[in-house]
């Protein structure tokens, strides 16, 4: 998603499995006395990321919306110049 004429934010959720074992304590006088040893199984969302991206270089750049379709205007136009094709159809 473009916020400025060369930066964006991307977006990322990823979904995956994920397992792993832990410990189980429970404190008792003061102490964490272990209890037990399980496994946890995950199956669903893994990761969430909200990336910064700087767009480095001459002609990386986000372009105007509005600019872009002057410019495929002006270029239908030319073609259609070259072609041949006026409003009415093919001459």
């Amino acid at each position: 998603m473009p916020i400025h004429r060369v930066l964006n934010i991307d977006f990322v959720v990823g979904a995956g499995y994920h397992t792993g074992i832990y410990y189980e304590y429970i404190p008792i006088d003061g102490q964490y006395v272990w209890q037990a040893t399980k496994r946890r199984h995950w199956i669903g969302p893994t990761k969430a990321e909200v990336t910064l991206v700087w767009l480095i270089g001459c002609d990386n750049y986000n372009r105007n919306p509005k600019f872009d379709k002057k410019q495929q205007e002006k270029v239908q136009a030319t073609i259609n110049a070259l072609v041949g094709e006026d409003k009415g159809g093919v001459q």
